[in-house]
């Protein structure tokens, strides 16, 4: 795919981010879990994890500023 793609260094966050929220078979469970030990929260689940995608940004802005 490297081959047909000019400027593949621009996709590494995509395919990286895919990799890491997709259920693994043999655990079931998803990568993203099992590395940074919370359960992933995306702005599209908003109405089920609003409250936890407002503390981890806050979080995120305490530590930048």
């Amino acid at each position: 795919m490297a081959k047909e793609i000019k400027f593949w260094d621009k996709y590494i966050q995509l395919v990286l981010f895919a990799y890491q929220t997709k259920e693994l078979r043999i655990l079931k469970q998803i990568l993203y879990k099992l590395v940074y030990g919370k359960k992933l929260a995306l702005v599209i689940d908003y109405k089920l994890y609003g409250s936890i995608i407002i503390k981890r940004l806050l979080e995120i802005i305490d530590k930048v500023s």
